[in-house]
């Protein structure tokens, strides 16, 4: 897997995707987490290569509110930028996968969320893999510098947390959960089949929910009347697929005794076949698979925070900004004040999945609230 960092800053250079060659290993410290995440460098500065050898020197500050990064040729000036706290913002990706390349991704800003397309203006990217390059381009013209950092180093400045799935910190785990879409699994056919049917995702919409619930097991094609009266074939060979890594955690956290829980904010409409989808292929029994949908229903928990807190959990997982919040906020009293820790982890979304297109309805911005990131999680 390729690690990214996408600057968004306050300069006249757009973002151009690359791709990167596996670089060897990372070492881990013991609690699961990359060395040097806790250094108090407030600065960082490695060299870099043009195509013509000639060399630039890059310095990384990092302020109370902010990050500053400039190139310097020969004592020239090539570039100066100012990242606006928290408009740092991440990518992390398999560049040598399909459909790899992420056309948008999510700032941000004073303005609210903002949706920065990768060939936009006022954008940087630092490739962190084992290619190690500097991207940007003006109107003029683009250029890719080869850069010699080390990646803890500069890890540490960001205060980014990245952890392999083999390396999760379980002292004191007890009970686990897992968000589904884009979590537990990839599930972008089925949605793309409900979506066939002219339904919404709205948690009422019976018509969506029962295509897309009803095809994580797999369906085939189909023909139904919409509501116009036409008749529609829907997509065939529909079914979600389990992500290895999530396979591979759920697996882990049982060999240690843990309960293991899934959460979703799907309504149960249909809901069975998605109940025997994660039952055969992860291993969660159906009767702890969670529908939650966060709207009001007498008798019943309004969200995710709710079933977290009701079964007390110690470690959450998801890949939305929702779904760490919503753990964060399932143990926190009237004041304010945490009533017990919970460990949240973010899961990275697969290049293919129509999640990645960031909107206001699917903020996604991993490590932007200090959990660490499962690597290669997005398979």
């Amino acid at each position: 897997m390729s690690t990214k960092l996408a600057f968004i800053a306050l300069l006249t250079l757009p973002l151009i995707a690359c791709a990167a060659t596996p670089g060897a290993d990372d070492t881990e410290s013991s609690d699961g987490t990359d060395d040097a995440l806790t250094s108090a460098a407030t600065s960082y500065a490695f060299t870099c290569k043009n195509a013509d050898a000639t060399k630039s020197t890059v310095v990384v500050s990092a302020r109370a509110d902010a990050f500053d990064i400039r190139a310097t040729t020969n004592g020239a000036t090539l570039f100066t930028a100012t990242a606006q706290r928290p408009s740092l913002s991440v990518r992390l990706d398999d560049s040598a996968s399909a459909n790899a390349v992420v056309n948008e991704f999510v700032d941000f800003s004073d303005a609210g969320l903002q949706v920065v397309p990768v060939d936009g203006p006022n954008a940087l990217e630092i490739d962190l893999a084992g290619a190690k390059t500097l991207l940007y381009k003006t109107p003029a013209a683009s250029m890719t510098l080869s850069c010699s950092f080390d990646k803890a180093k500069l890890l540490g400045l960001l205060k980014l947390k990245l952890v392999a799935a083999s390396r999760v910190n379980l002292t004191g785990v007890k009970a686990v959960a897992f968000d589904i879409d884009d979590t537990l699994a990839f599930t972008t056919p089925t949605f793309t089949r409900g979506f066939a049917t002219g339904g919404t995702p709205a948690p009422t919409d019976t018509v969506f929910w029962t295509h897309t619930n009803g095809c994580d097991s797999g369906c085939n094609a189909q023909s139904i009347t919409l509501p116009d009266g036409t008749t529609k074939l829907l997509p065939d060979n529909v079914a979600s697929t389990a992500k290895s890594s999530a396979i591979e955690l759920v697996k882990r956290h049982k060999a240690h005794g843990h309960k293991v829980y899934a959460i979703t904010a799907r309504p149960d409409i249909n809901g069975d076949p998605l109940r025997h989808f994660i039952e055969q292929e992860l291993g969660i029994a159906k009767e702890d698979v969670f529908f939650e949908p966060d709207i009001d229903q007498p008798g019943n928990p309004k969200g995710k925070a709710d079933r977290i807190k009701a079964l007390d959990l110690d470690v959450f997982y998801g890949d939305s900004d929702s779904d760490i919040t919503d753990a964060k906020a399932a143990f926190v009293d009237a004041s304010g004040a945490a009533t017990k820790p919970i460990q949240t982890l973010r899961f990275l979304r697969s290049p293919k999945s129509s999640n990645r297109k960031a909107g206001k309805l699917n903020k996604y911005h991993p490590g932007y609230f200090g959990e660490s990131i499962i690597t290669g999680s997005y398979e």
